[in-house]
């Protein structure tokens, strides 16, 4: 009778350490359902190491076109009214049903002048879509910068 339970309890043990969970993978991104006529967006923040970095202010700031030369424009962020999260311990954040349009993401304290602003390869400032009833995966975004706690 004790063999038995002795193979139960190992068996057990076994299957139980086969399931852990590598950290350090990019966690799954359950994004919710943005309201009617809204967006969602989420994503992942990390450091050049590839560290997630934690507890860090994620915003996003309104693009505004000009009407004559769509290729012109400008961002504004407003730190009482645009868009914004903070990341969780594995750097993820979350920003459900905003209004859609196009954006830029704004990474750390703006207000203490402790921040980055996501930018594309040739250096200007990265602008993301986000449609109307969709929701917005951005994957994993490096930053070369480290906040610490913000």
């Amino acid at each position: 009778m004790i063999l038995k339970w002795l193979f139960i309890v190992i068996t057990n043990l076994l299957l139980l350490s086969s399931c852990n969970i590598d950290s350090k993978e990019l966690p799954d991104l359950i994004i919710p359902t943005p309201e009617e006529g809204k967006s969602s967006v989420a994503g992942q923040i990390a450091n050049k190491s590839g560290e997630s970095l934690a507890n860090t202010t994620v915003r996003l700031a309104e693009v505004y076109r000009d009407d004559l030369d769509t290729q012109k424009g400008a961002f504004l962020l407003d730190t009482a009214f645009s868009p914004g999260a903070i990341t969780n311990e594995q750097g993820v954040f979350i920003i459900a049903s905003l209004p859609s349009g196009e954006y830029v993401l704004v990474v750390g304290d703006v207000e203490s002048n402790n921040y980055v602003i996501i930018s594309d390869d040739s250096g200007e400032a990265q602008t993301w879509n986000l449609p109307q009833n969709e929701s917005l995966n951005l994957g994993k975004i490096i930053v070369d910068f480290d906040f610490g706690n913000n």
